[in-house]
């Protein structure tokens, strides 16, 4: 094994004997974890420090580092998804050294990422503004303390030689808007470092400036990347965070439907189903499986609504001007610690300077350049006095004039400006050292980092942790044809199953919506016992980006918009959506993209307006609507109630009884059900209709006068409104 550590007066509290000896080269540890009480590492020779290359140091208590940021000698460097794991949540890190780890770059200097240092500055003893964090009120210089500040030379923010060396140059902080790499060096401006906490409005992001606003441990940031691609002489462009490792609670103020940028604090990968599920206060059964055996998971306070937004972003927008942005928030909920969890990826807007969403005017000309908006005889609604078309549809007051700047120009209506590009789908169960996101809290408190959520968990391992996203976004053309992989799936609506690792395996679709041929809308939908109709912590996913013109489901008893919706499932359950258009004519196109079950009957989207239901599981829905929100109209069901079973149609036929009164010249039709009849049809012999009667409703009883017809044999048929078909044969002998 290439798997190398180098242990210097490695001290435990148990007084192990083999930790307590000095190594001045480099030896092989054959285990994949080691174990101690407390970790110190003396500052000795230039040689005195600990390597830790691509395994797990779990430290019961304290770690002491006598080093210094600048030097080799009394740190500790974890290499190649090496990770550090502390256990007492009361431990007091300390010493002037550090622990050395790596993240890599966001892909460009235009592109930004949420962070969350893993460790602080070892010189600062200023205390911590978030009360209840590890370390709060310390002027010892022992325990958690704030990032450094882009003029501090202490540690921060280094380039490493190579992916495996512990030599680094610290990276300064410069002016202006672009980072630089000047002989191979970086340099990263400052500008872009902010935070945002416990806000609702793009207004409230705070520069980082290390005296009126500060990094606090647990705290998310905001860097821009570094060059114009993702590589130098072949290597991956990491940073290297250096200082004191952050351990133990750690706690971010977050007030009732404010938003608060956080992040995994520590130096190693942190269980963000955990995290989520903690401090929405539900069930953390199973938390500490398959990673952490050796804890037993406890509740948190609810403070949070238990979802994290992550920001995605188009890589290839090349500008740091707030309106070329294009990105979107994508949103991660746990649902349940033995569950993979759900993300719905983002889709890209633009943006203004200010940073709210960029809006356009509604077309009112195709690309052919004819009117969109005509009137029955084809002339065009939205014109001028000489009927020339507006280009835009323009505004209008309730009178229906034409509405006015102060200019007095015409205001039109407006609609966000959709790029036509989405995010990807990413790993979020568990969040990488130095990954930051958004939470919305629920109430007035702090949401809390706990160590018992540390896990070992590697990047590298396929399907498990993603720091970001790739290079590529999914562009917008037609929604993809039902790319069902199981069809042949013994997991049952409802039911759920296990994978080989134990974790649950539960139904769920997508149905992606392609919008006025734009943009695709995905709204996810998972099957699961231990949820409600309403809206669910940490289970349901708001839609924290919604769009003039959107889809979203809607649950009871909330008014957010969903696109992630876990409910139970019964084959009668309607799951009702919200289908916004800001043009005065909005296009989708809806289909069940993804599942992993076998349904009972089907998957359709019920308009309830004309009672029809769509069949979305194995072909696309085309529709058409007029301006406006409609929350009541469409829902989402699993069965077509116009669609009866075999049984029941047998009971329908089994109940009509159609006889003749020849000595009353009468036909009667007996409908006990009172099921709906759509017509009833009489046919001599050779197939010719004589009488036709339609819509007689749930009438019980129907009859037909027969005088007029020869005597013989007549085919009586009755067709309900579902269809459902039912003949006789009756004899007509007319008595003189």
């Amino acid at each position: 094994m290439n798997n190398s550590i180098h242990i210097v007066n490695l001290v435990s509290s148990q007084k192990y004997s083999f930790m307590r000896n000095f190594y001045s080269k480099l030896f092989f540890l054959m285990l994949p974890i080691l174990a101690s009480g407390q970790l110190y590492i003396g500052e000795g020779s230039s040689n005195s420090y600990v390597y830790n290359k691509g395994e797990i140091v779990f430290v019961t208590q304290d770690v002491n580092l006598q080093g210094d940021p600048d030097q080799e000698g009394g740190n500790f460097y974890l290499r190649e998804e090496g990770q550090l794991i502390q256990g007492n949540e009361s431990s007091l890190n300390e010493g002037n050294g550090i622990v050395s780890v790596f993240q890599q770059n966001t892909r460009n200097k235009w592109d930004y990422h949420y962070w969350s240092s893993p460790v602080g500055d070892p010189t600062n003893t200023i205390p911590l503004s978030n009360t209840g964090t590890n370390g709060f009120g310390n002027s010892d210089g022992k325990g958690n303390s704030r990032f450094y500040q882009p003029d501090d030379n202490n540690g921060g923010i280094y380039q490493p030689l190579s992916e495996t060396s512990i030599e680094s140059n610290p990276v300064p902080f410069i002016g202006g808007y672009d980072s630089q790499i000047v002989s191979g060096s970086y340099e990263i401006p400052s500008y872009w470092l902010y935070k945002f906490v416990t806000s609702n409005s793009y207004g409230q992001w705070r520069k980082i400036d290390g005296t009126t606003y500060s990094l606090n441990p647990g705290e998310g940031f905001t860097m821009k990347g570094i060059g114009t691609d993702i590589s130098i002489a072949g290597v991956e462009r990491s940073l290297d965070f250096r200082g004191r490792p952050n351990n133990g609670t750690i706690k971010v103020a977050v007030a009732n439907e404010q938003l608060t940028l956080v992040g995994n604090p520590y130096p190693s990968a942190m269980n963000l189903s955990y995290y989520l599920l903690y401090n929405s206060g539900q069930s953390v059964t199973g938390c500490n499986l398959p990673y952490r055996s050796e804890i037993t998971p406890t509740s948190g306070n609810q403070v949070i609504t238990g979802a994290a937004y992550f920001w995605e972003s188009d890589p290839t927008v090349q500008s740091h001007y707030v309106k070329d942005y294009q990105g979107g928030y994508g949103t991660f909920t746990p649902i349940d610690c033995s569950y993979s969890g759900s993300y719905a990826p983002a889709i890209f807007v633009k943006a203004t300077n200010e940073g709210e969403r960029a809006l356009e005017p509604v077309p009112n000309l195709d690309q052919n350049g004819d009117p969109i908006y005509v009137d029955g005889n084809g002339d065009p609604i939205h014109a001028d006095e000489n009927g020339i078309p507006y280009e835009f549809v323009p505004d209008y007051d309730t009178d229906g004039n034409l509405q006015y700047d102060e200019n007095g120009e015409i205001i039109y209506e407006m609609q966000t400006i959709a790029t036509g590009k989405t995010g990807e789908t990413i790993e979020r169960r568990f969040a990488p050292v130095g990954q930051g996101f958004f939470i919305e809290g629920t109430t007035s408190g702090f949401a809390t980092a706990l160590n018992a959520f540390r896990v070992f968990v590697k990047e590298s391992i396929p399907n498990k942790s993603q720091f970001k996203q790739s290079s590529s976004t999914t562009s917008t053309s037609k929604i993809a044809k039902n790319s069902v992989a199981n069809e042949a799936s013994a997991l049952k609506a409802g039911a759920v199953s296990y994978d080989q690792d134990g974790f649950l395996i539960l139904p769920e679709f997508n149905i992606e919506i392609l919008i006025n041929d734009l943009y695709i809308r995905r709204i996810k939908s998972i099957t699961y016992d231990d949820s409600t109709l309403g809206f669910d912590n940490a289970k349901d996913g708001d839609n924290i980006s919604e769009l003039n013109t959107d889809i979203s489901y809607v649950v009871e008893n909330s008014e957010r918009s969903v696109i992630t919706n876990v409910f139970p499932y019964e084959i009668d359950v309607k799951l009702p959506l919200k289908v916004s258009g800001a043009a005065e004519i909005n296009t989708y196109e809806m289909q069940v993209s993804e599942l992993n079950f076998t349904p009972d009957e089907s998957i359709y989207l019920h308009d309830k307006q004309t009672d029809e239901y769509h069949d979305i599981l194995n072909e696309s829905y085309e529709f058409e609507l007029e301006k406006g929100t409609y929350t009541n109209r469409f829902e989402i069901v699993f069965k077509d109630a116009k669609t009866l079973d075999v049984e029941e149609i047998e009971e329908v036929k089994r109940s009509f009884n159609i006889y003749q009164n020849n000595g009353r010249a009468e036909l009667t039709v007996l409908n006990p059900l009172e099921t709906e009849l759509k017509e009833i049809n009489v046919f001599d012999i050779s197939g010719r209709l004589l009488v036709s009667k339609l819509n007689e409703g749930t009438n019980s009883k129907v009859t037909i006068p027969s005088g007029a017809w020869s005597d013989g044999i007549y085919i009586i048929r009755v067709t309900t409104r579902e269809n459902i078909e039912y003949s006789k044969k009756i004899s007509v002998k007319n008595l003189k």
